[in-house]
């Protein structure tokens, strides 16, 4: 038995040596779907962080002034952002209203009404005084819309009715696929809606040259009294805005006259050029917030925008957003 002994041991040896290729196989196998598991996780979790920033968005009034949409990932067909440039344009034409739209496939884990607001004021959109920007922003990967306003629009443009243009509009194109269209659908609708009191005043304007027209002394002087008393109603509407605007609401915590400025820096930037960085704080919340824009005088030609392109306009966080 014993002499027999080495010879078991060495077969089964030899036997054990020739059945290990098989497992050997599986333990490789199962060590690379381990690995590809683990760059997969890891791919997925830095995902959000490859989405687009504030500071990675590029500005398409830089390139042209005529420019409205921001798409650089291309999702809108060309045809789509040539119509869309081609509204927006002639909105800003015929009101003075400056808008953008910005397409993009994502913005990592963030909030859209953070980015929005971010967006909104590193451009700067709208005029400075007047502060009446646009700002139409669409996630693909959140699946959102939102749409975001300056001071000076909060009133032809309230919340609600940006709402119902998002729900209407927008919202049934985007559940099909169609964000061509429903981008198209949602800026007509907001033109429509902005150029409506503009023709509104033409309308009226018409109205009163016809009337001054008439030879008859008793019209005219209902007319005077009309013209007075729309001259009137314009001023009360201007001291409401005005002071509409001065009681702005906290883009965090949304209470309205909060909002004071604790600092202000000036800085010479040339001869005919000042660098002013106004900090404001909220005194419910203590949310603050930085705007940097220039100051021109002397000979300079007039500017004031934080990012380049447009006017220096600024938002307090107006507007609306949808999901589908």
């Amino acid at each position: 038995m014993r002499k027999n002994e080495p010879s078991l041991a060495c077969g089964a040896w030899q036997s054990g040596q020739s059945a290990n290729p098989m497992p050997f196989a599986r333990r490789l196998l199962a060590a690379m779907c381990l690995f590809a598991g683990i760059l997969l996780s890891a791919a997925s979790a830095a995902a959000p962080e490859s989405g687009y920033t504030v500071d990675s968005v590029p500005n398409p009034r830089l390139e042209n002034t005529s420019f409205h949409v921001s798409d650089p990932d291309g999702l809108l067909e060309k045809g789509t952002v040539s119509s869309i440039n081609g509204e927006l344009s002639a909105l800003e034409k015929s009101t003075g209203i400056q808008s953008a739209v910005v397409v993009l496939p994502s913005i990592g884990d963030g909030d859209d009404f953070e980015f929005a607001q971010d967006l909104f004021r590193k451009w700067g959109i709208g005029d400075k005084e007047r502060n009446d920007g646009l700002l139409v922003l669409y996630v693909d990967d959140q699946r959102v819309i939102r749409i975001h306003t300056g001071y000076g629009l909060e009133g032809p443009l309230p919340d609600a009715i940006c709402k119902r243009i998002e729900q209407q509009d927008m919202i049934p194109y985007f559940k099909e696929g169609k964000i061509d269209e429903g981008l198209k659908a949602g800026v007509s609708a907001l033109c429509k809606r902005l150029s409506s009191d503009e023709s509104a005043t033409e309308q009226d304007g018409g109205d009163a040259a016809v009337a001054e027209g008439d030879g008859d002394e008793a019209e005219s002087s209902m007319n005077f009294y009309a013209i007075a008393g729309t001259v009137i109603l314009i001023i009360i509407f201007s001291i409401g805005v005005a002071v509409y605007q001065r009681f702005e609401k906290c883009p965090h915590c949304g209470k309205r006259g909060t909002m004071k400025e604790i600092k202000r820096d000036e800085f010479k930037n040339g001869e005919h050029e000042t660098l002013v960085s106004v900090v404001r704080r909220c005194s419910n919340c203590g949310y603050e917030e930085e705007k940097t824009y220039t100051e021109t005088h002397g000979d300079g030609s007039s500017s004031s925008s934080s990012g380049g392109g447009f006017s220096g306009g600024s938002t307090g966080g107006g507007g609306s957003s949808s999901r589908w």
